[in-house]
């Protein structure tokens, strides 16, 4: 945590820290939200994609294992 950083900035990253610990297998994401949305998306193998707002980068971490 960085002691100049704005209180609010601190509190975001304590905040963003503990959702991405545990994000990926809560039942929402893990099992329903991230599956169906992998499977819409098929392959990525080859065009540019950008992925605005996906909290941790889940889903772009995956798009780019995928050859994105």
């Amino acid at each position: 945590m960085n002691n100049n950083a704005p209180i609010a900035l601190n509190a975001y990253e304590t905040l963003a820290e503990a959702y991405a610990a545990k994000a990926e297998t809560k039942a929402e994401n893990g099992y329903n939200e991230h599956p169906a949305i992998r499977s819409v998306i098929g392959s990525a193998r080859g065009p540019r994609v950008l992925d605005a707002g996906s909290g941790p980068g889940f889903l772009s971490r995956d798009l780019l294992e995928g050859g994105a």
